[in-house]
């Protein structure tokens, strides 16, 4: 007997082996096999009784699962992605299928659950709403703290008392620890977790109780949108703008586009949320193709936050006296503080006073970033580590700064003005460490710290009783990032961040700290004026061609040699430019924004249509008539979410 396997590779075609009888393994089961010299993982998909002509067939070396660990929704998913995101069936196969080769019990804890939260107006009619359409899409758009996790969470009991299963989308696990609680509190023994902090025998134990039908809800990140649960019956995507879920490795999926496939095929409820909707689906639910509900208040009366704008070119040092004065004012009221630094490390580059160089990575077009721990320069794209310069070696000075700053500088900046104040830092050098994002927070929830101090972790998502100040370290960080998203991800960044302040009382209070207090994306976060920032975006948009009114396929080549890297690319240019085919709009070729990474220099072209079909279809017949040397390495991004 024989099988077909697919292995994690950048290959289009499947490999035959040979296995004692079909008893032994199922069409989804895992198999070892050497593959080239290498011992490698497969995916059984298909049996044949007699070997293929002319090729000399080996035996696997185990058959790891008796019981498939895919089933048949997972292989119809796998050949759609194949053609959408220009991977192989195998890379499609082994994104889904789950680490770990024994069961290990992961245990929720999950004391005896009252419900005892009483839905407001709103989100009682919101539920009926949902409840009772005929259309399967839909969007909760609502402020921050007006309660969209209890709406989400309503609906999906009644789908469970269905019999049906429900997948939770969150997009940083670490900070969804209050939805688990929540989730295991209400759920029980029927919940489950898949995410990348468990261990890898751990999610293999959880994915096999969710095959099993033992479990019925499912939370997790990204790669939880295959979770092999039975009858699905709705999907969430908590917030749902959050690039995370967007995979940066090859398929390059969006859980947004495998999630409403997914809920097509199973005729489930895909709902997604929040107060900060990306522009994408802004669109969808101002077109009418998607159904929007929305929150307009926030739960228990508590009010929105005032907002304080601090112009920093008036100001000396990293904190300004203000900022300096609430953070004193509150913690002698008793409340919390949160501050978020949209950066790392202790200071942000090494600088020459005198002749303005600046240390950067040996691999990278990046600045190293100094971290206090270590006292060591880092790359954050390649790992790259070394000390940092006593002499610049441009005009051989002394007189070596630090200039910016990061969450290590914050902190001790802090510790030095309110000794007698706790502080908490969180960001993912503290996260490393296994459980410590999920100490840190609950002993803040607890108030065992007055401040805490963080990076992205801690934009959204939390929700704390005593927190009254947020203070925004710094707002301008995404708008220096040359992406025509970097308005959109600034406006949104503010909303979110400010929505953790005063979520209980009515006197919140959020004070930004910029350099660019005149730019529009920071002037209608602290307005509140959601509507009329996306609309105006919009417009821009539409000049420009740019998303929602078009999809983009970005071709990136990287590699050692820079001519060979420019000469592929330049090839594949020429190619489509010949094709002229009119609904393509062809954008490139040049290098990346980070043009050299790890060594490897980088270009990009960007191939943009309202007709996703015909672009793909431009795009498979280019790579497959352009030949792509051995010496450079070809990405496809569909519909990026960054062009660094």
């Amino acid at each position: 007997m024989y099988i077909d396997v697919a292995f994690s590779l950048p290959v289009k075609k499947l490999f035959t082996y040979q296995i004692a009888s079909s008893e032994a393994c199922k069409i989804g089961s895992r198999v070892t096999a050497y593959f080239s010299g290498r011992k490698l993982t497969g995916l059984v998909v298909s049996f044949r009784d007699t070997a293929p002509s002319g090729v000399q067939v080996r035996e696997v070396l185990k058959i790891l699962d008796r019981d498939p660990v895919l089933q048949d929704e997972h292989f119809l998913l796998a050949r759609w992605m194949e053609k959408v995101y220009f991977s192989s069936l195998g890379e499609c196969l082994h994104t889904m299928a789950p680490p770990g080769r024994k069961e290990a019990e992961y245990v929720l804890q999950n004391p005896q659950y009252i419900n005892n939260v009483v839905l407001n107006d709103e989100q009682q009619e919101i539920v009926q709403k949902v409840l009772h359409s005929h259309t399967l899409m839909h969007y909760v758009y609502g402020i921050t703290g007006s309660g969209k996790t209890e709406v989400f969470l309503n609906i999906a009991e009644h789908i469970i008392k269905q019999g049906k299963s429900v997948i939770y989308l969150v997009p940083e696990i670490t900070l969804s620890y209050q939805l688990i609680e929540q989730v295991a509190l209400r759920f029980g023994s029927k919940s489950a977790i898949l995410h990348s902090r468990l261990s890898a025998n751990q999610r293999f134990g959880q994915w096999k109780a969710i095959q099993r039908g033992e479990k019925k809800i499912v939370v997790g990140t990204r790669s939880a949108v295959f979770a092999p649960v039975k009858s699905l019956g709705m999907l969430v995507i908590d917030e749902e703008q959050d690039t995370s879920y967007k995979s940066g490795k090859s398929p390059r999926y969006h859980a947004r586009h495998i999630a409403a496939q997914r809920c097509r095929y199973n005729q489930a409820l895909l709902i997604m949320g929040s107060a900060t909707p990306s522009i994408e689906m802004w669109h969808q639910m101002q077109s009418k193709n998607l159904i929007r509900h929305s929150l307009r208040k926030r739960v228990g009366g508590a009010q929105l936050p005032k907002f304080d704008l601090i112009d920093m070119n008036k100001e000396e040092g990293i904190l300004s006296q203000s900022l300096l004065s609430h953070i004193l004012q509150t913690h002698r009221s008793g409340k919390q503080s949160i501050l978020f630094i949209n950066r790392r490390g202790f200071a942000r580059v090494l600088r020459c006073v005198h002749c303005g160089f600046v240390m950067e990575c040996v691999r990278c077009s990046v600045f190293l970033i100094y971290h206090r721990t270590s006292q060591k320069m880092l790359c954050h794209y390649c790992g790259y580590t070394t000390k940092p310069l006593q002499e610049c070696p441009e005009c051989k000075s002394v007189q070596m700064e630090f200039m910016s700053f990061g969450s290590q500088k914050v902190e001790e900046h802090l510790q030095q003005i309110f000794p007698q104040v706790r502080i908490a830092r969180l960001d993912s050098d503290v996260v490393r460490k296994k459980g410590m994002g999920e100490k840190i927070l609950t002993a803040f929830s607890k108030g065992e710290f007055d401040i805490l101090l963080g990076t992205q972790m801690i934009a959204k998502g939390l929700n704390f009783k005593r927190v009254k100040l947020v203070g925004i370290v710094l707002a301008d960080t995404e708008l220096a990032v040359p992406d025509f998203r970097s308005l959109e991800r600034t406006f949104s960044q503010i909303v979110q961040v400010a929505g953790r302040a005063g979520r209980f009382s009515s006197d919140g209070m959020v004070i930004i700290q910029s350099y660019r207090l005149w730019n529009t994306a920071i002037q209608k976060a602290v307005r509140y004026d959601i509507e009329s920032f996306f609309d105006q975006e919009l417009i821009i948009r539409k000049k420009l061609n740019f998303p929602p009114y078009s999809r983009i396929i970005r071709i990136l080549i990287r590699g050692k040699d820079k001519e060979i890297v420019r000469e592929t690319i330049e090839s594949l240019a020429r190619y489509m430019h010949n094709k002229r085919c009119k609904t393509i709009e062809i954008l490139g070729p040049s290098f990346c924004l980070l043009s050299r990474i790890s060594g490897n220099y980088r270009m990009h072209i960007l191939f943009l249509s309202y007709d996703f079909r015909k672009i793909r279809v431009a795009v498979a017949d280019m790579l497959s008539m352009v030949k792509i040397p051995y010496a450079v390495y070809c990405e496809v991004d569909v519909d990026p979410v960054t062009m660094l």
